[in-house]
């Protein structure tokens, strides 16, 4: 019995031995100026992280990592423990607020380091692992060539150059040299064909949100491509067409191509699609523009988007239901003069819309035909 509490004794005098260590030391102080730093750190970061976009594991990582600091922190306070010396009182003092506040500036550095480190691989996803994906940002595996023809086999990567200037905005494809190297470097050898799979997870690893794969088959005169958009990751299909096309007709069966992505990608309807094929891409573009808008519940937008359109192309029936159908969901004067314009186009191109849609306009509008203003 009497040796338990001299054991106890013991060890609560090496608590307190340890205590005072502690703050002899200002190990103490210095975990409390941590703990601050570390608080206003989470702040910063659950404000910000979102906003630039960055993927939700990131502020759990600042979160371990800021755990993790707690004990790195304490073991420097400890071992920058400066003993006293003659000096004055003033560099007494001086010496001891440096030993302080040092380790708290070393975690802090280190943090931010981390931090920064953290944020560039976020943003910037390399080749090699991209944990988030951009749904604005399109990869284009190349394509399987089932011909002999050089002027069919030229389209296994000159596809991707072709689309290029075509989806220079939104969808946006990656770089045609950035994909070809990667998708070499993926697949080992540039005559393997990669399947869906590998497809996804190859523009997984690029960062974006859409994959186009497809095939070409037939010679020059006459040849079929076929084309499927996925979504990354997991694959699922947003959409599939075939084109039939010959070598003189190369660039009109790209941009009918790219059309039909594009709509696709929209939403639109698989009835529509056919019916946008033939338009400008400005036009087209434009279009998107106001269904995405109008999806939004942004209103005066898609109806300006749909304006655009009709100003590329006056026939574009399509448009003109799109703004007719935004103009009805605004309160403002102009509706009145935009909706008289656009009525007239509707009733003059009621040809150029989908058999369900032109039954809509049937029975939302007077029948008729009136010259456009």
């Amino acid at each position: 019995m009497l040796e338990q509490e001299e054991g106890g004794h013991t060890l609560a005098m090496n608590l307190d031995t340890f205590w005072t260590e502690l703050r002899r030391r200002r190990v103490v102080r210095v975990v409390v100026a941590y703990a601050v730093a570390v608080f206003i750190i989470l702040q910063v970061a659950s404000l910000t992280f979102e906003p630039l976009g960055l993927p939700a594991w990131t502020y759990q990582f600042v979160l371990i990592l800021c755990m993790g600091g707690f004990p790195v922190v304490s073991a420097l306070a400890w071992a920058f423990d400066v003993k006293k010396d003659s000096g004055s009182d003033a560099e007494t003092k001086k010496a001891r607020s440096f030993r302080v506040t040092r380790p708290v500036i070393i975690g802090c550095i280190v943090l931010l380091g981390s931090g920064f480190a953290l944020w560039n691989f976020s943003t910037n996803p390399t080749e090699i692992e991209a944990d988030g994906v951009d749904v604005d940002l399109m990869a284009v595996v190349p394509f399987r060539i089932s011909s002999a023809d050089e002027r069919v086999t030229i389209l296994r990567e000159g596809v991707l150059d072709m689309l290029a200037p075509i989806f220079s905005g939104k969808p946006e494809i990656i770089d045609s040299g950035r994909m070809i190297n990667a998708w070499r470097d993926y697949a080992g050898d540039s005559e393997a064909n990669l399947s869906e799979a590998e497809s996804v997870e190859l523009a997984r690893r690029l960062g974006a949100g859409r994959v186009l794969v497809g095939s070409v088959v037939g010679d020059g005169e006459g040849f079929a491509m076929n084309a499927r958009l996925l979504r990354v990751p997991g694959g699922d299909l947003i959409g599939d067409v075939s084109i039939d096309g010959s070598a003189p007709s190369l660039r009109e069966t790209l941009t009918q191509l790219a059309s039909q992505v594009l709509s696709m990608e929209a939403g639109v309807d698989e009835g529509q699609i056919d019916y946008l094929t033939e338009l400008p891409l400005d036009a087209l573009a434009a279009y998107l523009d106001g269904r995405s808008a109008y999806r939004r519940t942004a209103y005066v937008e898609a109806r300006t988007a749909y304006i655009r359109a009709l100003d590329i192309d006056s026939t574009f029936a399509l448009a003109a239901l799109g703004a007719y159908q935004a103009i009805q969901m605004g309160l403002d004067t102009e509706r009145f003069s935009l909706q008289a314009r656009v009525g007239r186009l509707l009733r003059n191109h009621l040809d150029n819309l989908p058999p369900r849609d032109e039954e809509f306009v049937r029975l939302l509008l007077p029948t008729g035909r009136s010259s456009v203003v």
